[in-house]
């Protein structure tokens, strides 16, 4: 069957005129007067608004204002907030601004954190590289990149020699890093067992850091929920009688190897020994804020109220190359956790979910594709994608996995 490409938008216009003159010409019988009827048709007709008439009226407020994300603002409930439209309020949130336009790299600092940066340390405010680290002399170790140098943070227990594991730590404070993450069964795999898991947790907790934990994860671990939690649950205690799990994470992309069910039972069960004396959080697919359950994000949310802190956003590869497209998907995390689209308002800890730009330029910098200079500047990128306001407030993301530096070369 033969493809018929589509009129296009100016075709469509000139066939109408000239089907509308040929009827004018019917009608009158008289070219000059049809011609005449045409152009006092052609000026009745309305003038089409501007983009930036359009882009007003979809941010214009009101008791359901449009935003340009497509999302309804001013209807979201949660714990201790009310629904504008049940306290007979018309006005709403004020608008939040609109994702960067395409090709367009926003990096006013200030647009992206307006509370400011808090200061260092801070558990809940990220700075972190568990991907993009360099560390000139590192050995070659199971799963190293072909530049042996990159450091890839939860290899930790695979460098046997101290002295090689005091010159990551001592790689990340010069970088003023804050988090540090280990991880559980990538240790496991390679022959750790537990106290010299903690062990070594102990040693990345003295030299300053916040010592954090993915619990899980595709390819070490089997889609077996029961036996994760088993296996994982002495793993927990262990760490908490060392006083070495501030943050942790439920697993690894959850999203490629397990279903919704599954992905709840772990957050459940993680949660009950955990929170809240450690800040729980979960890591998806590229892409991905939520499992996908229900019609929309707050379906996986609104059931995580008291359990989990955030999530640790993980982007496509690419990011390096492009700032807005990069910032665009963080614009819809921030609107989501803002509160909109029916997403909790509070996260049951006093404060909305947080997003962290965590996983950005991961697998091209392993690849060798992108410099550590590179992620570092992506992830500033992140941190400036302007933060987004809604029935929880005023929302930025919470800091960086991948490495963050200004263009002026100052780390954040």
């Amino acid at each position: 069957m033969a493809v018929i490409p589509p009129r296009s938008l100016t075709g469509h216009v000139d066939y109408q005129v000239e089907q509308t003159l040929k009827d004018l010409i019917k009608a009158t019988g008289n070219h000059a007067a049809a011609l005449q009827e045409l152009s006092r048709q052609i000026a009745a007709l309305p003038v089409p608004p501007t983009l930036a008439e359009i882009q007003h009226a979809l941010s214009a407020t009101g008791s359901n204002p449009l935003n340009i994300a497509g999302l309804l603002t001013g209807t979201g409930t949660g714990p201790g907030v009310a629904n504008p439209a049940a306290t007979g309020s018309t006005a709403g949130p004020p608008p939040p601004p609109p994702p960067p336009p395409p090709g367009v790299c926003l990096t006013d600092l200030t647009k992206g954190q307006p509370g400011g940066v808090p200061a260092a340390p801070n558990l809940r405010w990220f700075r972190a590289n568990s991907f993009g680290v360099h560390v000139p002399g590192l050995p070659s170790v199971i799963g190293s990149a072909n530049d042996p140098s990159l450091c890839l943070s939860w290899f930790y227990n695979r460098y046997t020699n101290p002295v090689d594991r005091a010159s990551i730590l001592a790689a990340h404070q010069a970088r003023g890093l804050t988090h540090f993450q280990l991880s559980w069964p990538d240790a496991r795999v390679t022959g750790c067992d537990i106290p010299t898991y903690v062990a070594l947790s102990q040693e990345v907790a003295a030299a300053g850091f916040y010592v954090g934990h993915f619990l899980c994860g595709k390819g070490n671990d089997s889609p077996d929920t029961g036996a994760i939690i088993a296996g994982v649950t002495p793993v927990i205690q262990a760490l908490q009688a060392a006083n070495v799990i501030p943050w942790a994470c439920v697993g690894w992309e959850l999203t490629l190897w397990l279903s919704s069910d599954q992905i709840q039972a772990l957050i459940d069960a993680f949660a009950s020994l955990l929170v809240p004396a450690t800040n729980l959080y979960v890591h998806f697919q590229p892409g991905y804020m939520s499992d996908g359950r229900g019609t929309a994000v707050a379906d996986f949310w609104n059931p995580q109220v008291g359990k989990l802190t955030g999530v640790l956003f993980q982007d496509p590869a690419g990011v390096a190359n492009n700032c807005s497209g990069h910032q665009g998907r963080l614009n819809d995390v921030l609107q989501r956790l803002a509160g909109n689209d029916r997403m909790p308002t509070n996260s049951g800890f006093g404060h909305p979910f947080d997003g962290v730009d965590y996983e950005v330029t991961s697998q091209d910098q392993f690849d060798g594709n992108v410099s550590e200079a590179q992620g570092d500047a992506a992830g500033f990128n992140g941190i400036c994608a302007p933060a987004q306001s809604g029935p929880a407030g005023v929302v930025g993301m919470m800091g960086y996995g991948n490495g963050c530096i200004t263009p002026a070369g100052n780390r954040v």
